[in-house]
């Protein structure tokens, strides 16, 4: 009840009128540090990168996809 007078409470009739979201895409560049990580992943993994995408290489695919991710989301 103390709460109420500052609680936001979200009604389905205004959820459902909601605009369509906007996805904005931007490229940067990749930081000298970032650039160095990602040639360095990228050359140690070659091997898996050059396997395919055999059922035996797939988790090896996926862990490096994922590195390779979080050295660009990351500064």
């Amino acid at each position: 009840e103390a709460l109420k007078p500052i609680l936001l409470r979200r009604m389905k009739e205004d959820v459902e009128q909601l605009p369509e979201k906007e996805e904005v895409i931007i490229w940067v560049e990749l930081t000298r540090e970032q650039r160095a990580y990602y040639k360095g992943l990228y050359n140690k993994e070659i091997g898996t990168l050059l396997g395919g995408t055999s059922s035996k290489n797939l988790p090896n695919l996926r862990n490096l996809a994922m590195e390779l991710r979080k050295v660009c989301n990351h500064p």
